[in-house]
């Protein structure tokens, strides 16, 4: 298998083996069919070579192939480790059926520039480890369909610049985007989130944060409370934040919000205020200006 540079897959084959070709270095280029359903896990593991997907199909003749970064449509499962260490690979289009995201899938594939998300792709996670240390991805549209990102899933994507992560999306792992050292913005559209810990530790860009629309690296829509622990250096792990607006319709900051946020000065309060949760700026040892 190590020698093989090129694989065709007939109509007839409705899904790959697990570690088919893992550590086939040689192997330039995937010839899959739009009969296939699923890449098992495993299965181009360490094809640090390959950089193309052929994509063939009856409907658009037998003859005809397409040389593309799309995974054929009829894709449903994607499983942990598929493309794991697949260095050549640059730019990656999901399929539109796409239902499952296993683990560690792109990992450490560090050439990735570009992840696409079909728009119709019923997604609703991405798996823990996905795109870790993918540190030349810069461009990543997620599905309207996704509603969570699993733990570490983008750690150490350093070439990272901005995040809009849309309404649908309501849950985010730990240590999601830990280490994205290039990240300048990031927007969270859903009215209410949970969040693990250490989302955003070791992003050094993100000092300010307020409502959509306004001119903050970190921008939010939450509608009536800030969520517990959500800035907390000791967990949410934004520890760059020196200044914050909280908008209008905010009621209630929650506990632990903004806990040793050591290098917090600024604070823009609401009028509607009605509840500081316990130890909402517990050892904000800067914090010089509440408003």
């Amino acid at each position: 298998v190590v020698a093989v540079t090129d694989i065709n897959f007939s109509y007839d084959v409705p899904y790959t083996r697990a570690g088919a070709f893992r550590g086939a270095t040689q192997l330039t280029s995937i010839h899959l069919t739009r009969f296939m359903t699923r890449i098992s896990s495993s299965t181009f593991e360490g094809c640090i070579n390959a950089t193309t997907f052929k994509v063939s199909g009856r409907e658009i003749g037998e003859d005809v192939t397409i040389i593309t970064d799309e995974i054929p449509n009829s894709i449903k499962q994607i499983y942990e480790r598929a493309f794991q260490g697949c260095i050549g690979l640059t730019s990656i289009r999901l399929p539109s059926k796409l239902m499952l995201f296993g683990s560690y899938a792109f990992d450490g594939c560090t050439n990735l520039e570009t992840v696409i998300f079909n728009s119709q792709c019923p997604l609703t996670t991405i798996a823990s480890y996905a795109f870790n240390n993918c540190s030349a991805l810069a461009d990543v549209r997620f599905s309207s369909s996704l509603t969570a990102i699993n733990e570490r899933a983008f750690q150490g994507c350093s070439s990272l610049t901005n995040i809009v992560l849309g309404p649908s999306i309501v849950s985010l792992g730990d240590a999601v985007f830990l280490n994205c050292v290039g990240l300048e913005s990031i927007t969270f559209q859903a009215p209410s989130m949970s969040f693990g810990s250490l989302c955003l530790q070791g992003c050094p860009h993100l000092t300010t944060a307020g409502p959509i629309g306004g001119d903050y690296a970190i921008q939010f829509a939450w509608d009536e409370k800030i969520p517990d622990r959500v800035f907390s250096a000791d967990n949410f792990g934004v520890l760059a934040l020196r200044n914050i607006t909280i908008p209008e319709g905010i009621r209630e900051i929650g506990d632990r919000a903004f806990s040793l946020c050591d290098g917090l000065i600024n604070v823009t309060l609401p009028n509607r205020v009605e509840i500081i949760g316990n130890l909402a700026f517990f050892y904000c040892v800067s914090l010089s200006s509440i408003t």
